[in-house]
């Protein structure tokens, strides 16, 4: 029996916890390695407890993030991963329980919002903590990942300069969010220096830029953006990385559009600034 099994059949065992929902492209072999390496991956059983009004943490989230976000937005990994529920299930049981209607929150939704604003709180909390940055302590943990990875037989090709680029990115998404927008740049900038580009690096740094109408930085910014993500997507698939989510491919053609869209409107908006 794997260490995930034993997970699930250990800590799941209680009547009124649920077993978290699990994606069926998800690679359970490489998955289970990684359970076994670091148990803290695992979905909090405290997730998987209904409320009394036939909610799970993870819906009652969801219901506060569908508030925010439109239909057209990328569903967060972290509604399986953290909260282990199927999202478009999630959405099912919010429209038969009459807390959303086309994507819009009802009266009631609103009401279930306020009930477990906790919930919310939390996750935010959390959400804002990843930003801080211990770099010495990072890059240690990096190395023991890297080496227990190659033990449990996980290939890696990930490399120290790569990951302070991540680490780059973090800081400087916190700067964003701090409305430190100088020093937001600053790191995003390093990031792209060391050969990292999420697009969430790219977006940010276009966001800056475009505030200031600053539109030849936005291009240049999002032409370097877009090239990098593109050669480490050509690497990883190339180097035969096992995706760990099938729709990570799908995501990644549709930032690829957002950002080659946004590109485009940044060229009109200079030759507009130009003339």
């Amino acid at each position: 029996m794997s260490i995930f099994s034993k997970l699930f059949s250990g800590l799941f065992r209680n009547k009124s916890t649920e077993e978290p929902y699990i994606n069926p492209n998800r690679d359970m072999n490489e998955w289970n390695k990684r359970i076994e390496m670091f148990p803290d991956m695992a979905v909090s059983p405290d997730m998987m407890i209904r409320n009394e009004d036939g909610l799970l943490p993870g819906h009652v989230y969801q219901l506060y993030w569908m508030d925010r976000y439109n239909s057209q937005r990328r569903i967060p990994v972290y509604f399986e991963y953290k909260y282990g529920i199927d999202f478009y299930e999630g959405k099912k049981l919010l429209e038969s329980k009459g807390l959303i209607k086309n994507w819009s929150i009802t009266n009631l939704g609103n009401e279930i919002i306020n009930k477990y604003q906790r919930i919310i709180d939390t996750h935010q909390n959390e959400h804002l903590e990843k930003y801080k940055v211990d770099r010495k302590a990072e890059i240690k943990r990096f190395r023991q990942d890297v080496s227990n990875a190659k033990k449990a037989g996980i290939e890696t090709n990930k490399t120290v300069e790569e990951h302070l680029g991540y680490l780059d990115q973090l800081e400087g998404i916190g700067f964003y969010k701090n409305k430190d927008f100088e020093k937001a740049e600053k790191y995003l900038l390093m990031a792209f220096d060391k050969g990292f580009s999420s697009p969430a690096c790219t977006d940010y740094l276009a966001k800056i830029y475009r505030k200031r109408k600053d539109y030849q930085s936005e291009v240049k910014a999002l032409e370097r953006g877009i090239k990098i993500q593109i050669d480490n997507f050509n690497k990883e698939t190339k180097n035969g990385k096992n995706l760990a989510h099938e729709n990570q491919k799908v995501y990644f053609e549709k930032s690829l559009d957002k950002n080659t869209e946004r590109l485009e409107k940044a060229k009109v908006l200079l030759n507009k600034q130009k003339t």
